[in-house]
């Protein structure tokens, strides 16, 4: 922050995750469908979860003052929390896609108690839709794109004169029209270590955070003796998995928001030096004796792998605590598994997501169902719990690919609730299903209009806006496309609204009905076996008749 200490500003970041509560309904389970989105709601909860942070540069950019933000119920939100006895002149807001419905909300808070302030949007809920964010927000001043931490000094930079054509990675406003900036290249792997510092944990509410320790995985996080906090060692993934995001640092999400061709491989990991110094310094400051790291395949690279293991081992941690992770099935073996064990390793967790054959071709999982198999297996024999986690309502799925799933719960002798599947903005799922999540969220006038675009249809379907505006026929002609385009930009907000963790359902990309599709959900997660096999055999009886 020593940008905005050089030009005297005020600045407020405010966490959006700290409109979230109970507390305990984010905690959910590492073994998530894993894209960046989920692992940067737990990577922020475990940073500054439940806070505002404020940032007074006349302190020489220190974060001198947080201010409480935990509520009483989930989503409520109180016009205090931004203080008015200060005049802030940037205010930072962060989220989620899954935030959006308290975003909505607070940025016009922000507006009316700070009218002058530049208001910046930034995380995956801008990320991924920056176009739709803007017109959505009318208050919210600029968004920032992907990764802000070079971005941000430069926004800061150009607080008075405005000039956002200078500054990569952000989308602002040319007139009324959302634009965008020239792409903001990705912080080079060699450069991590040095422009990327340690998180602030000492800002936010750590005593909160080791009171919730405790975690499900094995026996060794639930034990009331566990001292837990978080680490996040990479960015990105190696992998193209078409449900995930990565908070646009993929080339398929990057190509989509820019409408060019991007390619490059988005996977960069800190030194394992930076990662140990780091968990040596929680070690000593907060007396931890669990980490669970937050990467999405903390073993991608086999060689940095042994060797944070070996300085692991050589600090002297590997006595003082132990730790879990999430990998991918194809980069462990027994050598590895063996090493992981030796250091403290306790737990893994597999992104399995389905044991069929075709619909794992079709997500770009790049694993098959003996190679999640044999992971599950060789963990087991190292001493290590392993721990899967699936989707359920993938497309093309079947009752035949649901009960193989169940089959492989049973062989593998693993419980697993499957996550709904939710095609988060900026996915692939997305962009090839955007019509049909659309669909789902039209209104019955909505839909009448469009099938039958007559006067009376339109003002069925719009009794609010243009009630005073009834339009000719000749006109809504002449507008039909506009029109078109603003009542399905509607029903995708409707959607963004209500996205919530993959625990909820909130799109159908399965040819099932929604509550068939919620009862196989409850069926294998229960691994009711003579349950289901009757279902089964009842739906094939129906298909023959």
């Amino acid at each position: 922050m020593a940008i905005a200490d050089q030009l005297g500003y005020k600045v407020e970041l405010l966490d959006n995750n700290a409109f979230r509560l109970p507390l305990d309904a984010v905690r959910q389970e590492i073994n998530s469908p894993h894209d960046d989105a989920v692992s940067q709601i737990k990577n922020e909860v475990e940073r500054l979860r439940n806070e505002l942070v404020s940032v007074d540069p006349t302190k020489t950019g220190q974060i001198i003052e947080i201010q409480e933000a935990i509520k009483e119920k989930e989503g409520q939100i109180a016009s205090g929390l931004i203080r008015s006895d200060h005049s802030w002149d940037v205010i930072g807001i962060s989220g989620l896609s899954t935030q959006y419905k308290y975003i909505k909300q607070f940025v016009p808070i922000c507006r009316e108690k700070h009218p002058d302030a530049l208001i910046v949007g930034g995380g995956g809920f801008i990320t991924s839709q920056p176009h739709e964010m803007l017109k959505w927000l009318p208050d919210l001043s600029i968004g920032v794109i992907g990764e802000a931490y070079i971005t941000w000094q430069e926004v800061l930079e150009h607080t008075y004169d405005r000039d956002w054509k200078k500054v990569a990675g952000l989308v602002y406003r040319k007139g009324k029209t959302p634009v965008l900036s020239k792409m903001r290249p990705l912080i080079p792997e060699e450069d991590l270590d040095e422009e990327v510092p340690w998180p602030a944990y000492e800002f936010g509410e750590v005593r909160t955070y080791l009171a919730n320790s405790r975690l499900p995985y094995c026996a060794e996080s639930m034990a009331v003796s566990c001292i837990r906090l978080a680490v996040l060692t990479s960015y990105g993934c190696p992998y193209q998995c078409t449900f995930c995001t990565h908070l646009g640092t993929t080339p398929h999400c990057q190509s989509q928001i820019y409408n060019k061709k991007v390619t490059g491989k988005p996977f960069r990991q800190h030194s394992p030096e930076y990662v140990v110094n780091l968990i040596q310094h929680l070690r000593q400051t907060y007396c931890i004796n669990f980490v669970n790291f937050l990467d999405e395949n903390l073993a991608t690279n086999k060689k940095w792998f042994l060797e944070f293991c070996d300085l692991f081992a050589d600090s002297g941690l590997a006595t003082l605590m132990n730790w879990g992770m999430v990998v991918h099935s194809r980069t462990v073996d027994a050598p590895l598994l063996a090493k992981a064990a030796d250091v403290g390793c306790k737990y893994i967790s597999f992104g399995g997501e389905t044991s069929n054959k075709e619909l794992l071709k079709d997500m770009g999982k790049g694993q098959t169902k003996e190679q999640m198999a044999a992971a599950v297996q060789a963990t087991q024999n190292a001493g290590i719990n392993p721990i899967m986690s699936f989707m359920i309502g993938l497309p093309g799925s079947t009752v035949d690919t649901v009960m193989e799933d169940l089959q492989f719960y049973i062989d593998q002798q693993i419980h697993v609730a499957p996550f709904f599947v939710t095609p988060y903005p900026s996915t692939e799922l997305y962009f090839k299903f955007k019509d049909r999540i659309v669909e789902q969220y039209l209104t019955d006038e909505e839909k009448e209009f469009l099938a039958n675009p007559t006067v009376d249809n339109f003002m069925k379907s719009r009794p609010v806006e243009y009630k005073d505006m009834r339009p000719t026929q000749t006109a809504l002609k002449k507008q039909l496309a506009t029109l078109t385009e603003n009542i399905k930009d509607s029903a995708l907000e409707r959607w963004v609204s209500v996205l919530d963790e993959a625990t909820t359902l909130s799109a159908n990309l399965t040819e099932f009905d929604d509550v068939t599709l919620a009862g196989l959900r409850a069926l294998v997660s229960t691994n009711v076996v003579d349950l289901s096999v009757k279902w089964w055999d009842m739906k094939r009886l129906e298909k023959m008749k």
